[in-house]
């Protein structure tokens, strides 16, 4: 195939996919940039011990991708089930304003992930699960890929998101919008943090904290801080 024809095809198919893939390839590609990237600077800078941790955390990330396949089949089946027993009114809703809908969405997920790590700090069988996230000896970006295997107590928020009538494709979105962001969180470069965005946000200083010996069972949000502060688990 001619170079111009190659190009047009793959153009094509990018044109063809849907939005939710898109936007899931096109997180996925910064967050393996921005991890690789750091990872080849601490290497650089510091110790090779930083190399055969983010060896051990990719590892542990291609294991989570994989349940999050099953994850993800079960996320769908139990979000249409539980969809056609919610109000009418509010599918029609977001299917005739898509942007309403899918800030409705991560309103609701980021609401359900502030609970889903509570149960992972504050319970036995949830900090089973959970402790994996918290294994690092470092505070970087690959304590965001060290995942568990074990996440099947979220599943409880699932039925809730079908009944509310949310779409599964907004809901994918969403949820790889809030994960890219909370991967990100766990950098150890400085970065700029605007005082009324870490009011409103989880920031990587306001994250660290979250990690810190004393204060795991604080700053729980996925990416608001509302939850923390509702809750009172908030420590800036």
């Amino acid at each position: 195939m001619a170079g111009a024809d190659y190009l047009a095809s793959a153009t094509q198919l990018v044109l063809d996919a849907p939005v939710h893939v898109l936007v899931v390839n096109f997180a996925y590609a910064i967050v393996a940039v921005a991890v690789l990237a750091e990872v080849v600077w601490l290497a650089t800078t510091r110790t090779e011990r930083v190399v055969r941790e983010a060896a051990t955390a990719f590892a542990m990330f291609l294991g989570a991708f994989v349940v999050s396949l099953v994850v993800m089949a079960l996320f769908w089946a139990l979000a249409n089930a539980f969809g056609s027993v919610g109000p009418e009114s509010l599918q029609r809703l977001w299917a005739a304003n898509s942007f309403v809908a899918f800030i409705a969405a991560f309103v609701v997920w980021d609401a359900c992930g502030w609970c889903y790590h509570a149960i992972g700090h504050f319970t036995g069988v949830g900090w089973a699960s959970h402790q994996a996230h918290h294994s690092g000896s470092h505070y970087n970006l690959t304590l965001g890929l060290r995942q568990t295997w074990t996440p099947f107590h979220f599943l409880v928020a699932f039925p809730i998101i079908g009944v509310l009538g949310f779409d599964p494709s907004t809901i994918l979105m969403v949820a790889t919008v809030s994960n890219m962001w909370q991967v990100l969180l766990h950098t150890s470069v400085r970065v700029p943090e605007p005082a009324f965005l870490r009011a409103l946000v989880m920031m990587p200083s306001t994250h660290s904290v979250h990690h810190g010996k004393a204060e795991k069972g604080k700053n729980l949000g996925p990416v608001f801080t509302l939850w923390d502060r509702l809750a009172g688990t908030w420590c800036d």
